[in-house]
């Protein structure tokens, strides 16, 4: 059986469902943070060599010789393979991380590539954005140094994980094949894992289900969310449920906003997926916004609305039938309805007009998506 790890992984990042949540490498969000955090973390990313006799540790030697053989035709140089597994482990050890997880998120942000940059330039083996060395360190710290690099990733991995830990009334788990693939580590008053009627049920859910459930801890309330990881043929559940020491309204409430908060982070997980608000013209140049997320597909771009209760696009729209018209910043009500900073671009689609509002950076990368459309297709309008 293949396993949903990202899956899961969304989960223990997404600030236990009702939080906004944690932006991961190219995604991460600039943020104020209190002066007594950003003391903490100063001190923590420090600069502080790996102490010379680390691997004389039994559990360094261990792990980074096991590591070295598999990550052998990763990292082919040997010593270059020994000393970045060494400074791994030492500052995985440090920030309270499991070595594991750290190689799990490298192999995961930038395979493994020293220079690596995402378009949004996120750098280095853990894709640290640039802004954290102004924030928390020095603007002359180089994020293409192993150390530091491994110091600050370890560091704002800590500070995520330590949001991200589910209040006691919370539980969550995945459901693989009809069986349970992983929970939050809190144990909950009550094991709904546990329960196989149910958990059958929630595995064969195809789409978003809400429910209850009597239990010796009281009433349960959950959501069950079909998901599956981008790029392949996987699926499964997620399960999310608060204990009815909430409140039964403010319950309903919250697992509604964990679900589109889970949801979205779910969304702009996946490749080619940005922020991007709707609203069609039909001659009426003051129509309602409705705010989205859109997707990039070969031959279309599917739209997303963000209060739904579906993972389908509720428009896809024929990459061969737009055509961009003009581009302009927002005025007037618009200003305040469109996300701050965005652009407004009235596209023609077929017969109709509509009109789409995305930053910048978005609208570079669409209009590229549109000019390299198949031949034939030079009509397009800057």
């Amino acid at each position: 059986m293949r396993r949903l790890p990202l899956l899961f992984a969304a989960v223990l990042t997404a600030a236990a469902v009702l939080a906004p949540p944690p932006a991961s490498a190219g995604a991460q969000a600039e943020e104020a943070l209190a002066p007594s955090v950003v003391t903490v973390l100063s001190r923590a990313i420090s600069d502080r060599p790996v102490p010379a006799d680390w691997e004389d540790r039994p559990d360094a030697r261990a792990w980074i010789a096991e590591m070295g053989r598999r990550l052998a035709s990763r990292v082919p140089d040997a010593d270059e393979r020994r000393d970045m597994l060494r400074t791994v482990h030492y500052e995985a050890v440090r920030a309270g991380l499991d070595p594991q997880l750290v190689l799990a998120v490298i192999h995961h942000e930038s395979g493994f590539k020293k220079y690596a940059v995402s378009v949004a330039d996120a750098r280095g083996y853990m894709q640290v954005m640039p802004f954290w060395t102004r924030l928390i360190g020095s603007g002359g710290h180089n994020l293409f140094h192993m150390r530091t690099n491994l110091r600050y990733g370890c560091v704002i991995l800590r500070l995520y994980l330590d949001r991200s830990i589910p209040d006691p009334n919370e539980t969550m788990f995945s459901i693989v094949d009809g069986m349970v693939d992983a929970r939050t580590s809190d144990v909950p008053p009550v094991r709904l894992d546990e329960d196989e009627d149910l958990v059958a049920a929630l595995g064969a859910v195809d789409e978003v289900a809400y429910g209850s459930v009597d239990t010796s801890a009281g009433l349960v309330r959950y959501v069950a969310v079909p998901v599956s990881n981008p790029g392949q043929n996987e699926a499964g559940t997620l399960v999310v449920a608060i204990f009815a020491v909430l409140g039964g309204i403010l319950g309903l409430v919250l697992l509604g906003t964990g679900f589109f908060v889970l949801r979205r982070y779910l969304l702009l997980r996946s490749i080619g997926v940005f922020d991007c608000a709707l609203r069609r013209d039909n001659g009426r140049r003051q129509g309602a916004w409705a705010p989205g997320m859109a997707r990039y597909e070969s031959d279309r771009l599917d739209w997303f609305p963000v209060f739904t209760l579906t993972l389908r696009p509720e428009r896809s729209l024929a990459r061969a039938r737009l055509v961009i018209l003009d581009r302009s910043d927002p005025e007037g009500l618009d200003a305040v309805a469109v996300m701050p900073g965005a652009i407004v671009v009235r596209c023609a689609y077929g017969a109709a007009t509509l009109e789409l509002a995305m930053n910048p950076l978005s609208y570079d990368g669409f209009a590229t998506w549109l000019e390299s459309a198949p031949p034939g297709r030079n009509d397009l309008l800057i």
